[in-house]
C-alpha cells in the first residue's frame, strides 16, 4: 500500500474542489488518492524506526530487529489482497496534481512530533536530502512548465 496522511487527504481536496468549483467541465466522479510510491508494513515499520532514531528518538527498537510477518499470519478473519495499492493516475491528470512520495509525509510527521511543532519548509529538505516538495503543487522530479 502507499500510507496516505491526513495533511495530503485535506490538501488536495481543497485544491481539487476549488478547481471542481470554477471548472466548467463536470469533474465529478470517484477519484483514488494516495501517497507517491508504495511499501509494505514491514518496510514502513522500519522506515518510521530508522528515522525516528535520525531524529535522536530514545528508542529501545532497532529497525535490523523488525521482523516480517506474512498476512496470513495475521489472524485476520477475511484473507487480504496480495497487491491493494490504488492508482491516483485519474486524480492527477484531471486535476494536475501530483502527491508527493510516502516518504515526505511520514517525515513530515516524525518531524513534527519531534519538534513539538509544525515543521518548517526547510525540514523535508533536511529529512529527505531532496527538494521541498510542497504537498501536492507539483510531480516529485518535475519543474513547472517542464
Amino acid at each position: 500500500g502507499s500510507p496516505t496522511s491526513v495533511e495530503l487527504i485535506s490538501s488536495a481536496t481543497a485544491l481539487a474542489l476549488n478547481q471542481a468549483l470554477s471548472s466548467p467541465r463536470d469533474l465529478s466522479g470517484l477519484y483514488n488518492l494516495v501517497s507517491a510510491g508504495y511499501v509494505n508494513w514491514h518496510g514502513f515499520a522500519v522506515y518510521l524506526v530508522a528515522r525516528a532514531r535520525q531524529l535522536g528518538w530514545n528508542l529501545l527498537a532497532k529497525p535490523e530487529n523488525i521482523k516480517t510477518r506474512s498476512t496470513d499470519a495475521s489472524g485476520r478473519a477475511a484473507r487480504r489482497p496480495a497487491n491493494s495499492r490504488l492508482s491516483t493516475e485519474k486524480f492527477a491528470k484531471t486535476f494536475n496534481l501530483f502527491p508527493a512520495p510516502w516518504q515526505y509525509y511520514a517525515d513530515r510527521v516524525l518531524w513534527a512530533w519531534t519538534k513539538a511543532q509544525p515543521p518548517s519548509p526547510a525540514a523535508p529538505q533536511v529529512l529527505m536530502g531532496l527538494k521541498f516538495i510542497p504537498p501536492m503543487n507539483e510531480a516529485p522530479g518535475r519543474r513547472r512548465g517542464a
